[in-house]
């Protein structure tokens, strides 16, 4: 497995890369990802026997956790996808974005520093 692993964030509706994740409280949302090797700018494509989890941060204090069952891997296997529901989107806060990836115990971590930007309201 690659190393140096991070994470693009993708539009929900083929929008290609975006900079951040922008959402509303209380939303439905797809939240899309694409994982690369940062050595070589290379999309990374996940084994079928890897496990991952999305961490999110939270109002609460306590990180969104979104585990391997509710995320959908992609066939192109790089990309990947969560649903968020109203209230998970009501609990996040502008933050970072966090992926570890678990391949039979060699777990590693790709981290968007700035990813998720909340608004304040629909104008």
């Amino acid at each position: 497995m690659a190393s140096n692993l991070s994470v693009r964030l993708l539009g929900d509706c083929d929008q290609g890369q975006i900079d951040e994740f922008q959402f509303y409280a209380g939303e439905n949302r797809t939240l899309k990802l694409q994982v690369y090797d940062t050595e070589n700018d290379q999309k990374y494509c996940l084994p079928t026997t890897v496990s991952l989890t999305i961490y999110l941060p939270s109002t609460s204090g306590t990180d969104i956790e979104i585990t391997n069952a509710d995320i959908t891997i992609d066939t192109d296997r790089s990309i990947i996808s969560a649903e968020l529901s109203t209230t998970q989107t009501t609990a996040m806060m502008t933050g970072w974005i966090k992926l570890q990836i678990d391949d039979s115990g060699a777990i590693r971590w790709a981290i968007v520093e700035f990813g998720t930007t909340k608004l304040s309201s629909h104008t």
